[in-house]
């Protein structure tokens, strides 16, 4: 490979480089809040998560959650996330059995209340006098 075709590639790899590091702080910066955190980049280097606060990488993550994994900031919102959610769907699956057991249990004894009512019997099922 001649000097000239190791000169190319290699600006074509810084411009790719760029590329890639633009279109990610593009889609950073679009996310609400992220207006001043982004660190400075040096042209033709990769965005550098290491350098990014915590704020800024629990926005990222909150707003992009693939964007998160490639950057390898991810910490389980997501996962913790859809837990919060299980639990929370188990929780109102829960009630609403419970509520139907008890309107069930409501009408049998309603049912009981009238039976005895218009046999004229007391509610240990005697006879009134």
């Amino acid at each position: 490979m001649s000097l000239e075709e190791r000169l190319f590639k290699s600006f074509d790899d810084q411009q790719k480089v760029e590329h890639e590091a633009r279109e990610i702080e593009t889609l950073i910066k679009s996310f609400e809040g992220t207006a001043g955190l982004l660190p400075k980049r040096q042209y033709g280097t990769p965005v550098d998560p290491t350098k990014f606060g915590l704020t800024l990488k629990s926005i990222i993550e909150r707003n992009h959650k693939e964007l998160a994994a490639h950057l390898r900031i991810s910490t389980g919102y997501w996962e913790r996330k859809a837990k919060e959610q299980d639990a929370y769907d188990q929780m109102v699956a829960s009630m609403v059995e419970k509520t139907e057991a008890l309107r069930q249990r409501n009408l049998e004894e309603k049912a009981k209340r009238e039976y005895r009512n218009v046999r004229n019997l007391d509610h240990y099922g005697r006879p009134r006098i």
